[in-house]
Protein backbone atom coordinates (compact mmCIF):
# COMPACT_ATOMS: atom_id res chain seq x y z
CA UNK A 1 0.00 0.00 0.00
CA UNK A 2 1.26 3.39 -0.78
CA UNK A 3 0.92 6.51 1.79
CA UNK A 4 0.60 9.81 0.64
CA UNK A 5 1.88 12.58 3.32
CA UNK A 6 1.19 16.12 2.36
CA UNK A 7 4.31 18.10 3.49
CA UNK A 8 2.91 21.34 1.54
CA UNK A 9 0.51 22.28 4.48
CA UNK A 10 3.16 21.60 6.87
CA UNK A 11 5.81 24.33 5.23
CA UNK A 12 6.51 26.76 8.52
CA UNK A 13 5.20 30.62 7.97
CA UNK A 14 8.30 32.15 7.65
CA UNK A 15 7.46 34.71 10.37
CA UNK A 16 7.60 31.61 13.04
CA UNK A 17 9.66 29.26 11.40
CA UNK A 18 9.63 27.13 14.17
CA UNK A 19 6.60 26.05 14.69
CA UNK A 20 4.57 22.84 16.73
CA UNK A 21 2.13 21.89 13.93
CA UNK A 22 5.18 21.72 11.26
CA UNK A 23 7.65 20.03 13.84
CA UNK A 24 4.58 17.72 14.47
CA UNK A 25 4.38 16.79 11.01
CA UNK A 26 8.48 16.18 10.48
CA UNK A 27 8.33 13.48 13.67
CA UNK A 28 5.79 12.03 12.32
CA UNK A 29 7.10 11.39 8.85
CA UNK A 30 10.79 10.13 10.43
CA UNK A 31 8.99 7.73 12.82
CA UNK A 32 6.81 6.46 9.98
CA UNK A 33 9.88 5.59 7.52
CA UNK A 34 11.69 4.15 10.44
CA UNK A 35 8.90 1.53 11.68
CA UNK A 36 6.55 0.69 8.50
CA UNK A 37 6.84 -2.80 6.74
CA UNK A 38 8.41 -3.52 3.40
CA UNK A 39 4.92 -4.03 2.82
CA UNK A 40 4.28 -0.64 2.88
CA UNK A 41 5.74 2.61 0.74
CA UNK A 42 5.69 6.29 1.44
CA UNK A 43 5.89 9.10 -0.96
CA UNK A 44 5.99 12.68 0.36
CA UNK A 45 3.98 15.50 -1.20
CA UNK A 46 6.67 17.98 -1.23
CA UNK A 47 5.74 22.09 -1.63
CA UNK A 48 8.00 22.40 -5.35
CA UNK A 49 8.42 25.97 -3.89
CA UNK A 50 10.46 24.93 -0.72
CA UNK A 51 13.91 23.87 -0.30
CA UNK A 52 15.02 21.90 3.22
CA UNK A 53 15.40 24.30 6.28
CA UNK A 54 16.44 22.33 8.70
CA UNK A 55 17.87 18.93 9.97
CA UNK A 56 14.87 17.08 9.97
CA UNK A 57 13.16 18.49 6.72
CA UNK A 58 17.19 17.58 5.24
CA UNK A 59 16.49 13.92 6.59
CA UNK A 60 12.78 13.57 5.25
CA UNK A 61 14.40 15.11 1.82
CA UNK A 62 17.12 12.44 1.17
CA UNK A 63 15.62 9.28 2.61
CA UNK A 64 16.37 6.38 0.55
CA UNK A 65 13.07 5.22 2.40
CA UNK A 66 10.67 7.44 0.66
CA UNK A 67 10.11 9.14 -2.80
CA UNK A 68 9.74 12.39 -2.91
CA UNK A 69 6.74 13.70 -5.13
CA UNK A 70 7.22 17.63 -5.59
CA UNK A 71 4.05 19.48 -6.52
CA UNK A 72 2.51 23.04 -5.69
CA UNK A 73 -0.53 21.44 -4.94
CA UNK A 74 -2.46 18.14 -4.71
CA UNK A 75 -4.55 17.66 -7.23
CA UNK A 76 -5.62 15.52 -10.71
CA UNK A 77 -2.26 16.59 -12.30
CA UNK A 78 -0.12 14.69 -9.78
CA UNK A 79 0.08 10.13 -10.44
CA UNK A 80 -1.57 7.99 -7.54
CA UNK A 81 -1.74 4.96 -7.05
CA UNK A 82 -4.79 3.03 -6.58
CA UNK A 83 -6.29 2.22 -3.29
CA UNK A 84 -3.84 4.12 -1.98
CA UNK A 85 -4.04 6.47 1.53
CA UNK A 86 -3.40 10.12 1.56
CA UNK A 87 -1.96 11.46 5.24
CA UNK A 88 -2.67 15.26 6.02
CA UNK A 89 -0.53 15.77 9.19
CA UNK A 90 -1.31 19.30 9.39
CA UNK A 91 -4.36 20.91 7.42
CA UNK A 92 -5.28 23.99 7.53
CA UNK A 93 -8.44 25.91 7.12
CA UNK A 94 -8.38 26.80 3.28
CA UNK A 95 -7.24 23.68 2.13
CA UNK A 96 -10.30 21.80 3.93
CA UNK A 97 -11.53 21.26 0.38
CA UNK A 98 -8.83 19.20 -0.54
CA UNK A 99 -10.44 16.24 1.08
CA UNK A 100 -13.92 16.36 -1.18
CA UNK A 101 -11.16 17.20 -4.27
CA UNK A 102 -8.98 13.38 -3.11
CA UNK A 103 -12.52 11.75 -3.01
CA UNK A 104 -13.28 13.10 -6.52
CA UNK A 105 -9.71 12.54 -8.48
CA UNK A 106 -8.90 8.61 -6.70
CA UNK A 107 -12.21 7.28 -5.13
CA UNK A 108 -10.31 4.27 -4.19
CA UNK A 109 -7.97 6.57 -1.73
CA UNK A 110 -8.46 6.87 2.29
CA UNK A 111 -7.59 9.86 3.63
CA UNK A 112 -6.62 9.94 7.35
CA UNK A 113 -5.35 13.36 8.90
CA UNK A 114 -5.05 14.86 12.11
CA UNK A 115 -7.18 17.81 13.65
CA UNK A 116 -4.79 19.73 16.28
CA UNK A 117 -7.30 21.99 17.67
CA UNK A 118 -10.07 24.44 16.83
CA UNK A 119 -8.22 27.61 17.38
CA UNK A 120 -10.83 29.57 15.50
CA UNK A 121 -13.59 28.92 18.02
CA UNK A 122 -11.37 29.05 21.15
CA UNK A 123 -9.66 31.87 21.01
CA UNK A 124 -11.92 35.16 21.85
CA UNK A 125 -10.39 38.77 21.03
CA UNK A 126 -8.10 39.64 23.76
CA UNK A 127 -7.77 43.82 24.52
CA UNK A 128 -3.84 42.66 25.20
CA UNK A 129 -3.84 41.42 21.87
CA UNK A 130 -3.87 45.41 20.62
CA UNK A 131 0.04 45.66 22.09
CA UNK A 132 1.28 43.30 19.47
CA UNK A 133 -0.12 44.89 16.80
CA UNK A 134 0.38 48.44 14.95
CA UNK A 135 -3.34 49.48 14.63
CA UNK A 136 -6.06 47.90 16.52
CA UNK A 137 -9.65 47.81 16.73
CA UNK A 138 -10.91 45.44 20.06
CA UNK A 139 -14.59 45.73 17.91
CA UNK A 140 -13.43 45.08 14.61
CA UNK A 141 -11.43 41.82 15.78
CA UNK A 142 -14.37 41.12 17.68
CA UNK A 143 -16.63 41.08 14.90
CA UNK A 144 -14.70 38.94 12.88
CA UNK A 145 -13.76 36.24 15.04
CA UNK A 146 -17.73 35.90 15.55
CA UNK A 147 -18.01 35.47 11.71
CA UNK A 148 -14.58 33.02 11.46
CA UNK A 149 -16.15 31.27 14.17
CA UNK A 150 -19.15 30.29 12.18
CA UNK A 151 -17.66 29.83 8.97
CA UNK A 152 -15.15 27.40 10.41
CA UNK A 153 -17.58 25.17 11.88
CA UNK A 154 -19.54 25.26 8.53
CA UNK A 155 -16.06 24.01 7.20
CA UNK A 156 -15.47 21.50 9.44
CA UNK A 157 -19.41 20.23 9.08
CA UNK A 158 -18.65 20.16 5.05
CA UNK A 159 -15.34 19.01 4.49
CA UNK A 160 -14.27 16.27 7.52
CA UNK A 161 -16.96 14.03 6.54
CA UNK A 162 -14.46 12.73 3.63
CA UNK A 163 -11.85 12.14 5.99
CA UNK A 164 -12.36 8.34 6.53
CA UNK A 165 -10.50 8.52 10.02
CA UNK A 166 -9.13 11.82 12.07
CA UNK A 167 -6.43 11.67 14.38
CA UNK A 168 -6.26 14.63 17.10
CA UNK A 169 -3.25 15.09 20.08
CA UNK A 170 -5.41 15.69 23.21
CA UNK A 171 -8.66 14.89 24.72
CA UNK A 172 -9.54 18.65 24.98
CA UNK A 173 -9.36 19.18 21.05
CA UNK A 174 -11.06 15.05 20.86
CA UNK A 175 -14.43 16.89 22.72
CA UNK A 176 -14.29 20.10 20.96
CA UNK A 177 -14.54 18.59 17.66
CA UNK A 178 -17.49 15.66 18.43
CA UNK A 179 -19.11 18.55 19.64
CA UNK A 180 -19.18 20.14 16.17
CA UNK A 181 -18.91 17.04 13.90
CA UNK A 182 -20.22 13.99 16.41
CA UNK A 183 -20.58 11.50 13.78
CA UNK A 184 -16.75 10.52 12.68
CA UNK A 185 -14.34 8.11 12.93
CA UNK A 186 -11.88 9.88 15.74
CA UNK A 187 -9.05 9.14 18.34
CA UNK A 188 -6.55 10.73 20.27
CA UNK A 189 -2.55 9.36 20.61
CA UNK A 190 -0.56 11.37 23.31
CA UNK A 191 2.50 13.02 21.36
CA UNK A 192 5.82 11.88 21.12
CA UNK A 193 8.35 14.35 21.66
CA UNK A 194 12.05 13.79 20.11
CA UNK A 195 14.77 15.46 22.24
CA UNK A 196 18.30 16.30 21.59
CA UNK A 197 20.88 13.75 22.74
CA UNK A 198 23.98 15.16 21.53
CA UNK A 199 26.00 17.18 24.12
CA UNK A 200 24.92 21.17 24.59
CA UNK A 201 26.46 23.28 21.89
CA UNK A 202 25.78 26.64 22.60
CA UNK A 203 26.35 27.94 25.99
CA UNK A 204 24.54 30.59 27.76
CA UNK A 205 26.05 32.21 30.96
CA UNK A 206 22.88 34.14 32.34
CA UNK A 207 20.37 32.41 34.70
CA UNK A 208 17.07 32.67 32.51
CA UNK A 209 13.32 31.54 32.28
CA UNK A 210 12.19 30.11 28.80
CA UNK A 211 9.16 31.35 26.86
CA UNK A 212 8.86 29.96 23.54
CA UNK A 213 7.17 31.24 20.60
CA UNK A 214 6.04 34.65 22.31
CA UNK A 215 5.50 36.34 18.72
CA UNK A 216 2.23 34.43 18.33
CA UNK A 217 -0.90 36.26 20.48
CA UNK A 218 -2.76 33.50 21.68
CA UNK A 219 0.97 32.22 23.74
CA UNK A 220 -0.03 34.98 25.87
CA UNK A 221 3.38 36.75 25.96
CA UNK A 222 2.15 40.05 26.22
CA UNK A 223 0.66 39.67 29.91
CA UNK A 224 3.60 36.92 30.35
CA UNK A 225 6.14 40.00 29.90
CA UNK A 226 3.80 42.12 32.52
CA UNK A 227 4.29 39.53 34.98
CA UNK A 228 7.83 38.92 34.63
CA UNK A 229 8.39 42.85 34.97
CA UNK A 230 6.26 42.37 38.90
CA UNK A 231 8.41 39.21 39.40
CA UNK A 232 11.44 41.29 38.75
CA UNK A 233 10.40 44.50 40.86
CA UNK A 234 9.85 41.92 43.49
CA UNK A 235 12.53 39.44 44.08
CA UNK A 236 15.56 42.12 42.50
CA UNK A 237 17.31 39.41 41.63
CA UNK A 238 19.41 38.50 37.94
CA UNK A 239 17.19 36.28 36.53
CA UNK A 240 16.48 37.15 32.85
CA UNK A 241 14.01 36.33 30.50
CA UNK A 242 14.85 34.59 27.37
CA UNK A 243 11.74 34.29 24.45
CA UNK A 244 12.01 32.55 21.35
CA UNK A 245 10.06 33.12 18.50
CA UNK A 246 9.33 37.20 18.55
CA UNK A 247 11.36 40.23 17.09
CA UNK A 248 12.56 43.15 18.73
CA UNK A 249 9.72 45.06 16.83
CA UNK A 250 7.22 43.33 17.95
CA UNK A 251 9.09 43.07 21.98
CA UNK A 252 9.04 47.27 21.32
CA UNK A 253 4.74 47.05 20.57
CA UNK A 254 4.37 44.72 23.91
CA UNK A 255 6.22 47.95 25.68
CA UNK A 256 3.37 50.27 24.50
CA UNK A 257 1.30 48.40 27.67
CA UNK A 258 1.57 51.04 30.54
CA UNK A 259 2.25 48.48 33.37
CA UNK A 260 4.69 47.01 31.44
CA UNK A 261 8.67 48.44 32.08
CA UNK A 262 10.26 49.20 28.78
CA UNK A 263 13.69 49.92 31.03
CA UNK A 264 13.27 46.67 32.65
CA UNK A 265 12.59 44.96 29.56
CA UNK A 266 15.53 45.99 27.53
CA UNK A 267 17.86 44.91 30.39
CA UNK A 268 16.42 41.44 31.23
CA UNK A 269 14.82 40.00 28.45
CA UNK A 270 16.43 38.86 25.55
CA UNK A 271 14.26 38.38 22.14
CA UNK A 272 15.43 34.90 19.70
CA UNK A 273 13.85 35.94 16.67
CA UNK A 274 14.37 32.11 15.26
CA UNK A 275 15.97 29.44 16.58
CA UNK A 276 17.06 25.92 14.89
CA UNK A 277 15.83 22.91 16.74
CA UNK A 278 19.44 22.24 18.19
CA UNK A 279 19.23 25.91 19.43
CA UNK A 280 16.08 25.47 20.81
CA UNK A 281 17.08 22.07 23.05
CA UNK A 282 19.91 23.93 24.24
CA UNK A 283 17.80 26.88 25.63
CA UNK A 284 15.67 23.86 27.22
CA UNK A 285 18.52 22.21 28.80
CA UNK A 286 20.31 25.56 30.19
CA UNK A 287 16.99 27.57 31.49
CA UNK A 288 15.71 27.22 35.08
CA UNK A 289 12.42 26.61 34.23
CA UNK A 290 9.74 27.08 31.48
CA UNK A 291 6.92 29.94 31.61
CA UNK A 292 4.25 29.09 29.15
CA UNK A 293 1.03 30.97 29.71
CA UNK A 294 -0.20 29.95 26.70
CA UNK A 295 -4.11 30.81 25.90
CA UNK A 296 -4.89 27.94 23.83
CA UNK A 297 -3.15 24.49 22.35
CA UNK A 298 -3.61 21.70 20.58
CA UNK A 299 -1.78 20.25 22.93
CA UNK A 300 0.93 21.66 24.77
CA UNK A 301 4.28 20.35 23.06
CA UNK A 302 6.52 22.75 24.91
CA UNK A 303 5.52 21.64 28.50
CA UNK A 304 6.58 18.23 27.01
CA UNK A 305 9.49 18.95 25.45
CA UNK A 306 10.77 21.21 28.63
CA UNK A 307 9.92 17.83 31.13
CA UNK A 308 11.52 15.48 28.66
CA UNK A 309 14.92 17.76 29.11
CA UNK A 310 14.33 17.93 33.20
CA UNK A 311 12.54 21.04 33.53
CA UNK A 312 9.65 22.26 35.34
CA UNK A 313 7.05 24.40 33.88
CA UNK A 314 4.25 27.18 35.11
CA UNK A 315 2.17 27.12 32.50
CA UNK A 316 -1.58 27.64 31.77
CA UNK A 317 -4.36 25.37 33.26
CA UNK A 318 -6.50 26.09 29.84
CA UNK A 319 -7.16 24.00 27.34
CA UNK A 320 -5.01 20.82 26.93
CA UNK A 321 -2.02 21.70 28.61
CA UNK A 322 -2.63 19.91 32.20
CA UNK A 323 -3.37 16.98 30.03
CA UNK A 324 0.35 16.87 29.42
CA UNK A 325 2.27 16.28 32.74
CA UNK A 326 -1.17 16.50 34.85
CA UNK A 327 -0.88 17.23 38.89
CA UNK A 328 3.36 17.76 38.14
CA UNK A 329 3.61 21.37 37.04
CA UNK A 330 2.16 24.93 38.17
CA UNK A 331 -0.71 25.92 36.81
CA UNK A 332 -1.97 29.46 36.52
CA UNK A 333 -4.86 31.79 34.98
CA UNK A 334 -3.53 33.26 31.89
CA UNK A 335 -5.92 35.97 32.22
CA UNK A 336 -4.08 37.06 35.70
CA UNK A 337 -1.37 38.53 35.69
CA UNK A 338 -0.84 38.17 39.21
CA UNK A 339 -1.41 34.73 39.19
CA UNK A 340 1.70 34.03 37.34
CA UNK A 341 3.93 37.01 38.75
CA UNK A 342 2.99 34.53 42.35
CA UNK A 343 4.00 31.68 40.11
CA UNK A 344 7.46 32.73 38.99
CA UNK A 345 8.25 33.79 42.49
CA UNK A 346 7.32 30.42 44.15
CA UNK A 347 8.77 28.14 41.04
CA UNK A 348 12.51 30.29 41.62
CA UNK A 349 12.42 28.55 44.79
CA UNK A 350 10.86 25.21 43.66
CA UNK A 351 12.21 24.61 40.64
CA UNK A 352 14.27 21.53 40.69
CA UNK A 353 12.67 18.43 39.82
CA UNK A 354 12.14 15.45 42.63
CA UNK A 355 12.47 11.86 41.66
CA UNK A 356 8.58 11.58 41.18
CA UNK A 357 9.09 13.95 38.21
CA UNK A 358 11.45 11.52 36.54
CA UNK A 359 8.98 8.87 37.57
CA UNK A 360 6.54 10.72 35.67
CA UNK A 361 8.66 11.61 32.28
CA UNK A 362 9.78 8.11 32.10
CA UNK A 363 5.51 7.06 32.26
CA UNK A 364 4.94 9.96 29.59
CA UNK A 365 7.62 7.98 27.42
CA UNK A 366 6.17 4.81 27.51
CA UNK A 367 2.83 6.06 26.66
CA UNK A 368 4.16 8.25 23.83
CA UNK A 369 6.38 5.58 22.28
CA UNK A 370 2.55 3.28 22.70
CA UNK A 371 0.35 5.78 21.33
CA UNK A 372 2.81 6.41 18.52
CA UNK A 373 3.25 3.00 17.49
CA UNK A 374 -0.55 2.36 17.97
CA UNK A 375 -1.37 5.64 15.91
CA UNK A 376 1.09 3.92 12.94
CA UNK A 377 -0.59 1.05 12.88
CA UNK A 378 -4.11 2.67 13.02
CA UNK A 379 -3.00 4.96 9.87
CA UNK A 380 -2.82 1.71 7.66
CA UNK A 381 -5.17 -0.35 9.18
CA UNK A 382 -7.78 -0.39 6.20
Amino acid sequence: MMLYVDYIGSVPNPKYKYHGGSNYTKKIILYLLEHLEDRHSVCVIWPRWHRPGDELEEKIYHSKRCMIMQADEINKSIHVQENSVFFFPLLRTRRFPILEKVKQYWPSAKICLTNHDVRWIDIVPDKYDAFYAVKYSYALELAKYIVLKQLYAVCIKKYLKHADKIFTVSNDALQKLVRIIPVVNINYYYEMAFIETNPVQKRFYQEYILFVSGGRKEKNFARALEAFCRYKKETQNQMYLFVTGITSDILKRLCRNPKTDAELVKKWVKVFPYVDYRTLSDLYRQCRFLFYPSKNEGFGLPVLEAALYGKKAVASYVSSIPEVMGCFETYVNPYSVESMKNALVWMEKNCQPDAAFYEKIEMVKKEGEMDMKQFAKDLLDF
